[in-house]
């Protein structure tokens, strides 16, 4: 590969982005500083893909599940590409800016049909996903919710809109050929005559390329699909080296700093992004609620924008959370809403712990009692995974199990990450947590008269708990209202 630093992109701004072309098993000079010379970083962008399917899931508690997968794939053998490289001696490879405007147009041909019902009949919603191949043509993977009138619910129904079966040559002589040249073949390209990908004949003939169609008939399915639309971009793993000074014999050679996991970013892609073109297409939108604490709302402005100027602009100006709030206040029926339902209304739902706008201390009041954080009001609601679970288990186990083993289910507990409030926990369970550590000092010492106070009892457990903790990498300081041990509690009692 062979690239350049492009200040043009971000003007300085932001951490630089490189303009690289070539094909990826090109050698390049080091991207190492030499000496003199100034640091240089390659952008990093993050595909957060657990949180689209998280989206797309939220989508299917509105639009219910989808019913068809389509999966179109650029053809650039298209009559608009080949009449663009007429007499240019050039091939659709050599142009993928060309390729990249033909299949957007052709794509946004296709979903603009969709919402007119062309093909399907009527649609609630649709999720869209481009894609591109190593060698670069892009793709598009479409889940289609159709509205519940127009759901497939027979053999009958399905057979109307998909098939995959080789058309009769003589009868329908435009079908079969397209069907032979776009949709049978196999695995890696090999041509299979006997099982073509499924398709819709209409939607073949229309767009002259690879596109099968799928009814999506279980359930289950549904998350691997949405993962299957949003699994992330193409990744390689580059080389890179310190080059040779001169008079140097031997190359430098650091393994660690030498292999680095990239993005791979086809020409076609390159081309696509350029253009800004949208990577994802979805209705309806999933839109999140941003929740903030009074007064501590994200702002975001450019570095450049005067401090003053910030402030005027966001004062006064309610959050998206704070504006919903105050139409709770305002419409008593919002409050039976959820936020799914609210976009189909002119009010909000409930989400205060008192239903209302008003001031800090009345949101944390929950019949007449004032708690210290939100947190702790949404537990008195039965809002919040209470822990009363794993109080259960840890009691339920003290009647068969030692006091040792206890502490260790305690901490394996804490290691889940799944514990909502660690101190609750600790003083539900404390005194089968304790039970042992007076007689093991007892028996230690010889004595069966000894005495210990309960902050050194505490301290010894919490001694014990710390100890598992770090061999495992954590600790109690992690832990939110977690007593930690004081040493000078302990001092001169060895552990047991």
């Amino acid at each position: 590969m062979a690239g350049k630093v492009n200040w043009v992109i971000n003007n300085g701004s932001a951490p630089p982005c490189f303009s690289i072309s070539g094909q990826n098993y090109h050698s390049i000079g080091s991207l190492l500083p030499t000496v003199d010379d100034r640091l240089r970083f390659a952008q990093l962008y993050i595909y957060d893909t657990e949180n689209e399917v998280n989206n797309k899931i939220t989508a299917v508690r509105y639009a219910g599940y989808p019913s068809y997968f389509i999966t179109i794939t650029c053809n650039p053998k298209w009559d608009e590409i080949k009449c663009l490289l007429k007499d240019t001696g050039l091939k659709a490879k050599d142009r993928p800016n060309i390729v990249s405007r033909i299949f957007n147009i052709k794509l946004s041909e296709l979903i603009a049909y969709f919402k007119q019902g062309r093909f399907f009949e009527k649609i609630t919603g649709y999720v869209c996903t481009v894609k591109f191949q190593k060698r670069g043509l892009p793709h598009a993977h479409i889940l289609l919710f159709m509205h519940p009138l127009y759901k497939p619910k027979s053999l009958e129904d399905i057979d109307k809109l998909i098939s995959a079966e080789i058309p009769n040559k003589c009868k329908r002589p435009k079908l079969y050929a397209a069907v032979e040249k776009f949709m049978v073949h196999g695995p890696c390209g090999r041509y299979n005559n006997t099982s073509p990908f499924p398709y819709n004949p209409s939607l073949l003939l229309k767009y002259a390329c690879h596109i099968n169609v799928e009814h999506t008939c279980q359930t289950s399915t549904i998350k691997y699909l949405f993962k299957y639309v949003h699994k992330g971009n193409d990744r390689v793993t580059a080389s890179f080296f310190q080059s040779n000074d001169e008079g140097q014999l031997e190359k430098v050679i650091d393994e660690i700093k030498n292999y680095y996991n990239c993005r791979y970013i086809s020409a076609c892609e390159a081309a696509w992004r350029i253009f800004g073109y949208e990577i994802q297409l979805k209705e309806p939108s999933v839109v999140r609620l941003p929740f903030h604490l009074p007064n501590e709302n994200p702002v975001v402005f450019r570095d450049y924008e005067n401090i003053v100027d910030v402030i005027d602009r966001v004062d006064g100006n309610p959050t998206k959370i704070i504006a919903w709030m105050l139409a709770n206040k305002l419409f008593a029926s919002g409050r039976a809403l959820t936020y799914s339902q609210f976009p189909k209304n002119s009010f909000g739902k409930k989400i205060s712990p008192c239903g209302c706008l008003g001031n800090k201390a009345s949101q944390l009041t929950v019949e007449g009692m004032v708690y210290t954080t939100f947190k702790e009001a949404c537990y008195a609601l039965g809002i919040l995974q209470d822990d009363k679970e794993f109080i259960d288990a840890i009691l339920e186990a003290s009647s068969w199990a030692s006091a040792a083993y206890i502490r260790n289910l305690f901490v394996i507990l804490f290691l889940s990450n799944n514990i909502g409030r660690p101190k609750i926990v600790w003083q539900q369970c404390y005194s089968v947590l304790s039970e042992d550590i007076l007689y093991n000092h007892r028996k230690k010492f010889h004595s069966t008269g000894l005495q210990l106070s309960e902050d050194q009892i505490m301290n010894l457990i919490l001694s014990k708990i710390e100890k598992k903790l770090q061999a495992n990498g954590r600790s109690l300081k992690e832990f939110d209202q977690m007593p930690f041990l004081s040493i000078t509690s302990v001092e001169g009692l060895d552990d047991v």
